[in-house]
């Protein structure tokens, strides 16, 4: 195996490429995409021509001509593909080289179905559409917005014009936006919880960018209408970003979701679609060419998708695997020893509290995760050992919402959504609001709770403080509505460090549940106050982070916890589970500059004992004093 070359991302390569063949001869069974020449075609997401022909697991086996001296034969096989749930599936061809059993491929012209099909059923995103045009090696996929990748099969590149473009939902108006219910209204055109304020929201696109699959030594094939690129990449740059699902390839079927999908992250129990994963029989031992492959899409997926990977001073993966001492045993053809390396990789290395290892690969079998952690993850766990321990003492307990005389206290430990935003208006919320539990609900309930509470009739209060000294951080939206609460109009701010475009969404919210978006929804009339600490993480670092620059907001506390990626979940060819820190990188903006917010955000004023956060009496005094 060669060395692995610099990737590069740049538009337009014209380098001269190894490992790619091109097949003279017929290599289906059927052509699922046409003549080798110019053609045009819609993928709408329908496969009924495939469930027509043929069951799922029906093995075709195919064999090119010599090429460049190279004989190669290929098989294909029809199998199973869960859309997220075992109760959504299609069938689609995957194709083998050389007999090579565990390394599958898709023909692009089937993904691009696959794609539109997922981003209608599991996105509802029913404008979504790809258009193909195919002319000898290239193929060209354009996207209903006008944007399109092109995938030059003679050079193995895969350039897009715009990724981010290419890669969002028809319905998001913003380039980055990480909020779905921008219009303010659903579909029966009632007002919901969000809408954007499209004056001073404004996006940067970003560059072209080219990968280079032959900087990896990924090997891709074409002919006679057949595009043949390795399943993994495929998923890694043709859907996680887009949809935050990943390939899961067990040797049976392909489970396109992610580890949320697979395990509830609430009780670690396996779903029924994980159930159905991992109930393929463990094969430990890999082919070197899967080992080979596994390694090689990890590190460009690592080198284009890490979004921290210029603040750890990592110039490539691969680099940094071997500097690591981890290339080997990544490279191995043991399976349990390569997730295992992986492992370590992410939790001792990386270490930056967002990117975690959650599963190994059903090649593996069934083990238990180990305990390894890095410094940066065993200060944080013994920081929100702490906080947890002093709240839990304070002798007066500590609510989801009080008041003490003129202030309250709201206070939560992760931004949660619980409910679709159309249910926050249902009668029985509506009419309930005020009975309900502060304790049980999730975030924006409990906003629009406190809410109800500040302004009720004869209120006393005049100061809020808004408590995530243990706030770990959870969903954006969440975030954006305490933001919009807070400031009346809340801004998200995104950089894609691969692409280098940036997006500023401003989006009002209705807190008060009257389908209206005004100045009844804020507390721009009150002093509001922000408790931080350390343990105050991604959501929980990115909403001080933005207040800090509001004047009608103090910080109070220690020196907030850091985090500005979104979470990124991730797979490899070898189906290991795992999540990174995405290119898109949670920032605020300000004198039209974009600031990176993980080194945290400081406090307005220190407390210096951490007991003194949770004496509520004692802290309401002191806000009191603050002028």
């Amino acid at each position: 195996m060669s060395k692995i070359k610099n990737y590069i991302c740049q538009a337009a390569l014209a380098a001269a490429l190894t490992g790619t063949v091109i097949l003279a001869g017929p290599v289906m069974a059927e052509d699922p995409s046409g003549d080798t020449g110019s053609q045009t075609e819609e993928a709408s997401g329908e496969t009924e021509s495939q469930t027509e022909e043929a069951a799922a697991g029906e093995t075709a086996a195919q064999t090119g001509k010599e090429t460049d001296g190279n004989f190669h034969s290929f098989e294909s096989q029809k199998v199973d593909v869960y859309l997220n749930s075992t109760q959504s599936y299609i069938t689609m061809p995957l194709y083998f080289i050389d007999g090579v059993t565990d390394l599958p491929y898709v023909n692009l012209p089937d993904w691009a179905e696959i794609m539109a099909e997922y981003y209608h059923t599991v996105g509802n995103d029913g404008d979504y559409a790809l258009k193909l045009e195919a002319d000898g090696p290239v193929l060209q996929l354009t996207r209903e917005n006008g944007y399109s990748l092109i995938a030059d099969f003679d050079k193995a590149e895969l350039t897009f014009d715009d990724y981010d473009a290419f890669m969002h939902g028809s319905g998001n108006s913003a380039l980055l936006d990480l909020i779905q219910e921008e219009s303010g209204f659903d579909t029966e055109g009632e007002t919901i919880l969000f809408q954007r304020v499209e004056e001073g929201s404004f996006d940067r696109y970003g560059r072209a960018v080219t990968l280079d699959l032959s900087a990896y030594n990924i090997d891709v094939y074409w002919g006679d209408g057949c595009y043949l690129l390795p399943l993994q990449t495929a998923g890694d740059f043709l859907l996680t970003l887009g949809t935050l699902s990943n390939t899961f390839y067990n040797g049976e079927a392909l489970f396109l979701t992610n580890g949320d999908g697979l395990e509830d992250p609430d009780t670690g129990e396996l779903t029924e679609l994980g159930e159905l994963y991992y109930s393929a029989r463990p094969q430990p031992l890999r082919s070197t060419k899967l080992a080979e492959y596994n390694y090689l899409e990890l590190c460009m997926a690592f080198d284009c998708l890490y979004g921290q990977k210029e603040i750890h001073d990592i110039s490539n993966f691969d680099q940094f695997f071997y500097e690591t001492g981890y290339k080997e045993e990544l490279l191995s053809t043991d399976a349990l020893t390569a997730d295992r390396a992986l492992e370590a990789v992410i939790a001792s290395l990386l270490d930056d509290l967002h990117s975690a290892f959650t599963g190994y690969s059903w090649m593996a079998g069934s083990q238990e995760l180990s305990d390894t952690a890095g410094f940066s993850t065993i200060m944080f766990r013994q920081a929100r050992e702490q906080f947890s321990d002093a709240r839990a003492a304070a002798s007066s307990g500590i609510s989801a919402y009080e008041e003490y005389g003129n202030t309250a206290y709201v206070t939560f430990d992760a931004f949660e959504d619980l409910y679709n935003s159309p249910d926050y208006y249902n009668d029985d919320i509506q009419l309930a609001l005020n009975d309900l539990d502060p304790e049980t609900m999730d975030t924006k309930t409990l906003i629009c709770y406190a809410h109800s509470r500040i302004y009720r009739e004869n209120s006393p209060v005049e100061r809020v403080v808004i408590d995530l000294s243990n706030n770990v951080g959870g969903a954006i939206d969440s975030g954006v509505f305490v933001l919009g609460w807070v400031l009346g109009t809340a801004p998200v701010s995104i950089r894609n460090s691969m692409t280098g475009a940036i997006s500023t969404a401003l989006y009002n919210v209705d807190v008060n549940l009257d389908h209206v978006f005004d100045e009844r929804d804020t507390l721009l009339d009150k002093k509001v106050y922000c408790l931080i600490s350390p343990v105050s993480f991604s959501c929980g670092n990115l909403v001080p982070c933005v207040l800090k620059t509001a004047p009608n907001v103090t910080l109070v506390g220690k020196s907030s916890g850091g985090g500005s990626c979104v979470v990124l979940p991730m797979s490899n060819a070898g189906g290991a589970v795992f999540q990174i820190s995405a290119p898109l990188h949670l920032s605020y903006a300000k004198n039209g500059s974009y600031y990176d917010i993980d080194q945290g955000a400081e406090p307005d004023y220190y407390i210096d004992s951490i007991e003194s956060f949770y004496d509520r009496e004692r802290l309401t005094d002191f806000i009191n004093s603050l002028l």
